[in-house]
């Protein structure tokens, strides 16, 4: 997608925002892979990876206002 000049700070946001959730998303992993059972921690870890998938997302569609390829 091509995305107007403008829209480059609100980019950099959405990048950082992406990174938060690559390392919520790593963490549950790990977590997981290293035996972690109780539902507690997982329902935590669960919860923070949606959190910030989502805030992720909410960025991305104000993003959307700024493509210039919008078909």
């Amino acid at each position: 997608m091509i995305y107007d000049m403008e829209a480059l700070p609100l980019m950099e946001e959405w990048k950082a925002a992406r990174l938060v959730e690559n390392t919520a998303v790593e963490n549950l992993l790990s977590a997981m892979k290293g035996g972690v059972r109780e539902n507690a921690i997982l329902l935590e870890l669960t919860k923070r990876m949606e959190d910030t998938h989502n805030a992720a997302m909410d960025i991305y569609d104000r993003l959307q206002a700024f493509r210039l390829d919008q078909v």
